[in-house]
């Protein structure tokens, strides 16, 4: 299963850097003979439902997916969702200013943790509290979720 994933991800990723999307997890299941694949996406700005359409169509269309399954894969392409974890860097930037709810393995203080996503650089993210800030590398960041005020 492991070697067809690798296989897709070789498949799908130059369709996705023609669309500026990026994968953020690919699922493969089986039941019987069949194969069924979910495969998340984003792109740096919120994808749309116009551009996984056009990724679902490119994907339909390519002649190496389709020798990957005599079957075929019954396919999902979609966005991961509002409440899905964060935990790329492209993610964080997406979300700056927002309040999120930060799960992590730093000794110095509480996990999770909520706060205002601050800056964000190539090692470490600043979450903004009300009288203070912390500071996270990404290598003590498991990951954050998007917290919805009402």
């Amino acid at each position: 299963m492991k070697e067809l994933q690798e296989k897709i991800k070789n498949i799908i990723e130059p369709i996705l850097t023609k669309h500026d999307c990026y994968i953020v997890e690919l699922k493969i299941t089986q039941q019987g003979n069949r194969n069924f694949l979910k495969i998340f996406i984003q792109d740096d700005k919120g994808i749309s439902l116009d551009k996984i359409s056009l990724v679902t169509k490119d994907l339909n269309n390519n002649e190496a997916f389709d020798a990957l399954s005599p079957e075929g894969f019954r396919m999902e392409i979609s966005s991961p969702g509002a409440d899905y974890p964060l935990k790329l860097k492209r993610d964080f930037i997406r979300n700056k200013d927002r309040i999120l709810q930060f799960f992590h393995t730093n000794p110095d203080f509480q996990s999770p943790i909520n706060g205002k996503l601050g800056e964000i650089t190539d090692d470490y993210i600043i979450i903004n509290l009300k009288k203070s800030a912390k500071k996270l590398t990404y290598q003590e960041l498991n990951y954050a979720k998007v917290i919805f005020e009402i």
